[in-house]
C-alpha cells in the first residue's frame, strides 16, 4: 500500500462533514479517546506471549 495514498485518504476522512439529514443528536465523537479490544483467537496464541 502506498503510504502517501493512505495519508491522503486519512486527511480526506478528517475533513469530511457528518451528514445531518438523519436528525440524530449525540455528542461529537472523540476518535483520539476510543478504546479498541480484540479477543484472542485461541488459548495457544495467548500462551506464547507469557
Amino acid at each position: 500500500m502506498d503510504v502517501g495514498l493512505s495519508t491522503q485518504r486519512i486527511q480526506t476522512w478528517k475533513e469530511m462533514v457528518e451528514p445531518k439529514w438523519a436528525h440524530i443528536h449525540y455528542p461529537p465523537i472523540n476518535f483520539q479517546d476510543l478504546y479498541y479490544y480484540s479477543a484472542p483467537k485461541n488459548q495457544e496464541a495467548v500462551e506464547q506471549f507469557r
